[in-house]
């Protein structure tokens, strides 16, 4: 990384990963960081800690500004959220992050995957969270809701359906396509 314009950016996901970015990077240039709240975070952490870490990285966020790039990863995720239950928790949780962050001078990276055919919350098949565009429709609702720039957000876990790869761009969105893709 001496030579040349590299510059490496990494993401965090949640408060384990955020701590272990900060103490690689202690002693390294030209490497940043964006801090995130991953929707898998949301599905996934035991309630019993949830709040906490919640504390934790929001205190974060708000205090140190000046350490890191963006917030994110942050977003939606249908396939690891399964349930109705889950899916919404994810879209509070994701309002909660824009209301926190609106007003930071940040951009955003978002991860977002619509759920699979076979991913669809049986118990609710009409819901518009189980259709093929379910999580990204509601998180462009979502962005609409905050009047956040679409300048300022790139899609980094983009999953489609395909015709967004020209909608999103068009609208002032950057996307970035996952090995998950």
């Amino acid at each position: 990384m001496i030579n040349g314009g590299v510059y490496l950016v990494t993401s965090s996901i949640d408060n384990r990963t955020l701590d272990l970015i900060l103490n690689f990077i202690k002693s390294k240039k030209k490497i940043g960081f964006t801090c995130g709240w991953a929707p898998q975070t949301v599905t996934y952490s035991p309630k019993t800690q949830y709040d906490r870490e919640w504390t934790k990285w929001t205190e974060f966020i708000q205090d140190n500004q000046d350490k890191y790039l963006a917030i994110g990863e942050i977003g939606l995720d249908y396939h690891h959220a399964k349930t109705l239950e889950k899916r919404e928790k994810q879209v509070s949780e994701l309002k909660k992050i824009f209301e926190l962050t609106k007003d930071f001078d940040k951009p955003y990276v978002l991860h977002i995957r619509n759920a699979a055919e076979h991913e669809y919350d049986r118990d609710h098949p009409k819901h518009r969270y189980n259709k093929s565009d379910g999580a990204t429709k509601e998180i462009l609702n979502i962005i609409k809701e905050f009047n956040i720039n679409p300048k300022k957000i790139m899609w980094h876990c983009f999953s489609g359906p395909d015709e967004y790869g020209t909608i999103l761009p068009n609208q002032g969105y950057t996307l970035s396509v996952p090995s998950s893709a």
